[in-house]
């Protein structure tokens, strides 16, 4: 899986005013984009989101917390509990900067914050019928029904299952097993 870092991320003043108070705090944001998955989503739970975001960091869980909680103030993330309890981190305005092939991704292995905003090219998708024909629908996790659910880290795994193929059938002329 790839991220965009787009140049512009520099010229931020939230995040350049986080760079200046608290260091670790923008520099785990930034690594975070590439962590996260198609939908923007992160573990919460500090001990979770070090592993995610920077396993080789040495500090302490109250540390990676304070940074999480200096991120939202700052207005780059969402931190929520869904309704199963899990503490998810969504990067606010993601896809701004990334492409994500919608038709290809499976749902996610969190619910989506309600502040989540659908991307122009997903909303194209939705309108065009094309999702309908195939049996996919848009839920509270993403695509939802047909074709590919998983595909690595965060990207379609329900909850408490590994990424990986679930069902049979075709979408977009791809078969899925």
């Amino acid at each position: 899986m790839w991220r965009k870092l787009d140049a512009r991320i520099g010229g931020d003043a939230r995040l350049a005013a986080l760079a200046q108070r608290e260091p670790l705090a923008a520099l785990l944001f930034t690594w975070s984009i590439a962590s996260a998955d198609a939908y923007g989503l992160l573990p919460g739970e500090p001990r979770e989101y070090r592993a995610v975001v920077a396993p080789a960091l040495m500090c302490r869980d109250a540390r990676i917390e304070r940074a999480i909680v200096e991120q939202e103030k700052a207005g780059l993330i969402h931190r929520y509990t869904t309704g199963f309890g899990d503490l998810v981190v969504y990067i606010r305005h993601f896809h701004r900067y990334q492409s994500v092939n919608w038709w290809g991704l499976g749902r996610s292995r969190w619910e989506l914050p309600e502040c989540w905003e659908i991307p122009p090219e997903l909303a194209e998708l939705l309108a065009s019928g094309r999702a309908e024909r195939a049996n996919r629908r848009w839920g509270r996790f993403g695509w939802e029904g047909g074709g590919r659910v998983g595909g690595g880290w965060g990207e379609g795994a329900p909850r408490g299952l590994p990424g990986g193929w679930e069902g049979r059938g075709r979408v977009g002329g791809a078969r899925y097993r």
